[in-house]
């Protein structure tokens, strides 16, 4: 997969392989993904579950299951390959200069620890020469940058006290705590209700220009992608099906999965009682990927040579890149039966 040079990306992933070991084999769950994160880019991720996303996010600071390994690949950041960094230098990469926000807010926090006391372990870690007041004092501020009320009497609470926005305000201050180039939230909104969702979304996109960072946003929200993100990614298969700026990928998708996906959003301007659309079949088994495009079995343009061979990333408009046969005006293979039949794709 070729990717996308871009002058001084803060981040570049190149040809990304993270594999887990199971019982039934071993699960290729990202199988050669390649992308650039420029200087206060938002990124979105956006896929089916199962599609890859979480797993390269959780690739890039290494925090994969023991049964899981990174396989090939460079992930570069400020000159240096993550993947091939010690595990002591690695530390004081993650947190310190690359953050996370995971998933669930109900299950990221200690309940048995005051939220104070966790947001301020994070800074004390990082920042060892700070005393305990004014590391307490940097505690007060983080919880008013991210909007928790009465700050200085929240210190104190527990988890159980906070609603589930809240907590989710909490890990959010806990990943900006250092300041970090780049933060990683990963579906951050998936169990919170619209209303709070709105509001975490308008906080990350404060933040972002606060604090001048980068952010990577893995969500299978493309409501959230339009209203959030830059640029967008869509996986399938532990693969990139296509990438470009959001609004070109929502006006003009050059992928027909990214177009199933556009298709099976509710719209509210179309007649009522309209059925919603979907996409036939289900994803491919990992322990066994498919040799072509993984989408072909479910697409309704595939051909031979899509379930044969995995297309490569196709340069279209400007900065749009897509993943699929129909892009090219003959695929360089000699079975190829559109190049035979004097065809274009």
């Amino acid at each position: 997969m070729n990717a996308r040079s871009e002058p001084n990306p803060i981040l570049s992933v190149r040809n990304l392989r993270t594999v887990f070991e199971t019982g039934d084999g071993l699960v290729e769950a990202v199988r050669g993904v390649s992308f650039d994160l420029r200087h206060k880019d938002v990124l979105g991720i956006v896929g089916e579950s199962g599609s890859g996303k979480t797993v390269t996010s959780m690739s890039i600071l290494r925090l994969l299951p023991p049964n899981g390994f990174i396989a090939g690949g460079e992930i570069i950041f400020d000159g240096s390959d993550l993947v091939k960094m010690g595990t002591r230098v690695l530390r004081r990469v993650r947190g310190n200069r690359i953050a996370m926000v995971f998933q669930d807010p109900m299950t990221s926090l200690n309940p048995l620890m005051p939220i104070g006391k966790q947001v301020g372990e994070m800074i004390a870690e990082h920042r060892r020469d700070m005393s305990a007041s004014a590391v307490k004092a940097e505690v007060l501020r983080l919880l008013k940058l991210v909007s928790i009320p009465e700050p200085d009497v929240r210190y104190n609470s527990y988890p159980h006290e906070f609603s589930g926005g809240m907590r989710q305000r909490v890990t959010i201050a806990m990943a900006i705590a250092c300041e970090p180039d780049i933060l990683i939230a990963d579906e951050p909104t998936t169990a919170l209700d619209v209303t709070i969702q709105e509001q975490i979304l308008i906080l990350l996109g404060g933040l972002r220009d606060r604090l001048d960072m980068s952010v990577m946003f893995i969500t299978h929200d493309l409501g959230v992608v339009a209203e959030l993100c830059t640029r967008v990614i869509v996986m399938y298969g532990g693969l990139i099906m296509e990438e470009g700026s959001t609004a070109d990928v929502f006006e003009r998708p050059m992928h027909p999965y990214t177009a199933g996906l556009l298709a099976s959003v509710p719209n509210l301007a179309s007649d009522k009682g309209q059925k919603l659309s979907s996409i036939s079949g289900s994803p491919p088994d990992m322990t066994h990927p498919p040799t072509g495009c993984p989408y072909s079995p479910r697409c309704g343009h595939a051909r031979n040579l899509c379930g044969a061979y995995v297309p490569p990333m196709f340069d279209a408009d400007g900065e749009r890149k897509s993943s699929c046969w129909l892009l090219a005006s003959e695929a360089p293979f000699e079975d190829n039966p559109f190049k035979r039949g004097g065809r274009d794709v």
